[in-house]
């Protein structure tokens, strides 16, 4: 048996069979949905007229939305390091009506469910912290 035909069939057992059976798992579990408890899933749903937080990734950074009934922004955020899960940056005080259509004395507020939302929408299980530091908020483990 030549070289080529050993490398070939080496080849075969080490990527084609490994990868028939990944093929064949994906098919057998992608009709399967995970069951969240009534309870979870009645927290996930957003009250009428809440205001919500979502999220679009783009690699290691992305944006991240705020909207209520009295104003909405778009700003970035990115992926952190060392003790920092992400960073995300926000408008300054003297920026903040002019950028958000917010009343300034509704910041704090506005940050601090900002953060909340990013814990438990974004880390495993909803465990993390956050902070924010001035222009920042930085979501840690």
């Amino acid at each position: 048996m030549s070289i080529l035909v050993k490398a070939k069939l080496i080849s075969l057992l080490l990527f084609g069979i490994p990868a028939l059976l990944w093929v064949a798992y994906l098919l057998i579990t992608s009709g399967k949905k995970e069951q969240k408890p009534v309870a979870a899933q009645a927290a996930e749903q957003p009250v009428q007229g809440a205001p919500v937080v979502s999220f679009t990734t783009e690699g290691r950074s992305g944006q991240f939305t705020y909207q209520s009934q009295e104003g909405r922004f778009t700003s970035y955020w990115e992926f952190g390091g060392g003790d920092y899960l992400a960073i995300l940056y926000l408008p300054s005080e003297e920026q903040w009506e002019a950028k958000t259509g917010l009343p300034l004395a509704k910041r704090a507020e506005v940050l601090d469910l900002i953060g909340r939302e990013t814990v438990r929408q974004q880390t495993t299980n909803g465990k993390g912290r956050f902070e924010v530091d001035g222009n920042y908020i930085l979501i840690r483990n």
